[in-house]
């Protein structure tokens, strides 16, 4: 199942396509990639047990909840899937329409322990449901366009681009328990800082406007789609190191990048640019973990080669550019749990007697230990074009 890029307006919006299904699953075993970056460790694979009523049609991104259950939302079928670490399907959450609980385009998950949370960019909102029960607790509207969303308890946290608010991401205390449907957004603040290419270029702001967040100890990390660093934020969601992440594999972001988006550039030729840095992670107190994606696009479909890195904000180093080996073609859904990575692969076996796809969660250990540490220079304040100072 191919996506073709007639439509698409934005890099941006081919990461928002699911990996699609391709026969070529003895490519697994890998594509001649150098090794490099963290080790990823196969620690065991879910195959989903899909049926002709409930079939995973166009992935668009993977959730892991704490109890080890796989969400999975899905773009064809307009809902999200609930499936036991055993494969087997437990549930759903919404489905296609425009009513409460229902979908446009479910794309960005979030789970904690009592709770879903689904981003639905074309219409708009925010669904929160019940984990165990699926009902629906309440419905916010979004606040720009939605990189990221992490759910805790009561908090919410998006990536967003707001430059006229100086704000990164924003910070939103939802009133959850009694649901609401009206009046369940307590607070909302707006944090991070925007850099300088940003502010100057609507190029940059309309094609790769995506940033993604985390907790990091008492503060936060983020990082942007357009730019290859990492911002370690305080408490208060102000920045106070910004670094640059080296490569090795990846493509990588040009240093002129705001005036090459500034031609008249084919789709085909953006979308391989620059490595778009597609999530940002904390494994630990003392790690982050980056997903670049190197996009690829042709008259008919679009794909990604992912990779995988990890940071340490306190020693400033990085270990970079671990290649993400799947089956399928299209752009694959990735998420983390602790130091654990997943990875949604879809493709149709090259020995299956009917065209109908696989799709399989693969669990990696992601190691460190025989990781080659180069520096991540440290960015000035100047040289990204915002303020680390207090406000």
């Amino acid at each position: 199942m191919h996506s073709s890029p007639a439509g698409l307006l934005t890099i941006a919006v081919i990461l928002m396509l699911g990996a699609c299904s391709a026969p070529a699953d003895e490519r697994i075993a890998g594509r001649g990639l150098e090794t490099a970056g963290p080790g990823l460790t196969l620690v065991d694979s879910v195959v989903l047990v899909e049926a002709d009523t409930a079939y995973v049609g166009r992935p668009v991104a993977l959730e892991v909840t704490l109890d080890g259950s796989l969400l999975v939302s899905d773009g064809f079928a307009k809902t999200v899937y609930r499936f036991g670490r055993d494969g087997q399907l437990a549930s759903r959450y919404g489905g296609p329409g425009g009513g409460p609980g229902e979908f446009r385009a479910p794309t960005l998950l979030s789970a904690d322990s009592l709770d879903v949370a689904v981003v639905d960019p074309a219409a708009g909102r925010l669904t929160v449901f019940d984990l165990e029960s699926g009902r629906v607790l309440t419905q916010v509207p979004l606040l720009g366009r939605t990189g990221d969303v992490r759910l805790s308890g009561d908090q919410a946290w998006f990536g967003l681009l707001r430059p006229g608010d100086e704000a990164s991401f924003a910070n939103v205390r939802l009133r959850l328990r009694p649901g609401s449907m009206s009046d369940s957004v307590l607070e909302t603040r707006f944090l991070g800082a925007v850099p300088s290419a940003y502010h100057a270029s609507a190029r940059m702001r309309e094609v790769l406007p995506l940033t993604s967040v985390d907790r990091y100890g008492a503060g936060f990390v983020s990082g942007y789609a357009g730019l290859d660093v990492l911002v370690v934020h305080d408490d208060r969601g102000w920045p106070t190191r910004v670094l640059d992440i080296p490569k090795r594999l990846r493509r990588g972001v040009p240093s002129d990048i705001v005036q090459q988006l500034a031609q008249q550039i084919p789709l085909e030729k953006m979308a391989s640019l620059a490595s778009t840095l597609a999530k940002v992670r904390s494994l630990d107190s003392a790690r982050v973990a980056l997903v670049h994606m190197d996009l690829t696009m042709d008259a008919m479909t679009a794909g990604a080669t992912a990779y995988i890195s990890v940071v340490r904000p306190s020693s400033m180093d990085a270990c970079v550019d671990a290649p993400v080996i799947v089956a399928g073609d299209g752009v694959p859904p990735i998420t983390f749990q602790g130091d654990t990575l997943y990875v949604l692969d879809q493709y149709v076996p090259s020995d299956a007697g009917a065209p109908r796809s696989v799709t399989v969660i693969r669990r990696y250990r992601i190691d460190t230990s025989d990781c080659e540490w180069v520096p991540a220079r440290q960015v000035s304040a100047v040289e990204i074009g915002f303020p680390i100072s207090d406000r």
